[in-house]
């Protein structure tokens, strides 16, 4: 196999982006220095497979995947406490002198209950982020971003039911922004973890 094609192969079972590309460029420097004494046969073949190379660069792609995803839950939770007091400035004044219906009661408990756990997850994943405990801030981050989850779920429900008994306020165009800005977060959240995940176990994905 030459330089060129341990390359290419190498290529093949990295992912994509800026540092890839670092590391391709100095896997072929090093292979060519090699090769000026060794022949380049023998660098390549010293040097090990494509996959096995990959494999050891992995955790080089999953701290950064870890920490993006981290990330995302910390935005994720600080967008939803930002939105609680400019929600409570629009709200209109409720109709219900002894507060809320049960149905709506609940709900709004189950939510802020939810942005606590989520909130908590998060700030526990940026610790062990900090700490470089990797495989901990994962979890956490998943954890958070499934907590996030479900409080939206529960949020958009409570939102349109608040809008049909209280007029005036925020409707479906407000909270579909609201909702689109929070699940793509916990989305990214998610994704990012489960790459990290991957590529910790040394299976790169293309």
């Amino acid at each position: 196999m030459t330089i060129e094609e341990f390359v290419r192969a190498l290529r093949c079972d990295l992912p994509r982006g800026r540092r890839a590309r670092r590391v391709l460029v100095e896997v072929e420097d090093y292979l060519r220095e090699a090769a000026l004494t060794d022949g380049e046969q023998a660098a390549v073949e010293r040097f090990g497979s494509p996959s096995e190379v990959a494999a050891a660069f992995a955790p080089t792609f999953a701290a950064p995947a870890t920490r993006t995803s981290v990330a995302c839950v910390l935005v994720a939770a600080a967008l939803t406490f930002a939105s609680f007091p400019l929600l409570e400035s629009v709200l209109p004044p409720a109709p219900w002198p002894s507060g809320p219906p049960d149905y709506l009661h609940w709900k709004q408990q189950s939510v802020l209950a939810l942005f606590l756990v989520g909130t908590l997850l998060a700030l526990a994943a940026a610790a062990a982020v900090a700490f470089r405990r990797l495989r901990a801030a994962r979890v956490l981050s998943s954890a958070a971003a499934v907590a996030l989850a479900a409080m939206l779920v529960l949020d958009v429900v409570l939102s349109y039911q608040w809008h049909r008994e209280v007029p005036g306020a925020p409707g479906p165009i407000a909270i579909a922004l609201y909702g689109s800005a929070i699940a793509a977060l916990v989305l990214a959240a998610l994704r990012y973890a489960a790459r990290a995940a991957s590529l910790s176990a040394a299976r790169i994905p293309v």
